[in-house]
C-alpha cells in the first residue's frame, strides 16, 4: 500500500463514527486482529499538517491529514493518515 493508494473520506470530522469497512473500502486500514474486533470506529481528533515528499529537487509539500480513531469503549486507538 503506497501513499497515493489511500484516499481521503470526504466530509469526515470530529466526533464522526466511521465503520472498519469503509477504512479499508479507502485504504486506510489493514486486515488485523484489531480490525476484525472492532467494528466502528468514532473520529476523536483530525489534524492537516505540512510533509515534504520526495528528496533534492522533485521535492515538493503536500498536506497530510492524521485521524486519531477510537472504539465505542475507549479501549483501543488506531491511528491513520491520508495524503491530501
Amino acid at each position: 500500500m503506497s501513499l497515493r493508494d489511500k484516499r481521503p473520506i470526504k466530509g469526515l470530522k470530529v466526533g464522526d463514527k466511521v465503520s472498519t469497512k469503509k477504512l479499508k473500502e479507502h485504504n486506510l486500514a489493514r486486515d488485523s486482529p484489531l480490525t476484525k474486533k472492532v467494528k466502528n470506529w468514532t473520529v476523536e481528533s483530525m489534524v492537516v499538517s505540512p510533509v515534504r515528499i520526495g528528496q533534492g529537487k522533485k521535492a515538493r509539500m503536500e498536506k497530510k491529514t492524521v485521524l486519531v480513531l477510537k472504539n465505542k469503549k475507549q479501549e483501543a486507538t488506531y491511528r491513520t493518515f491520508w495524503i491530501n
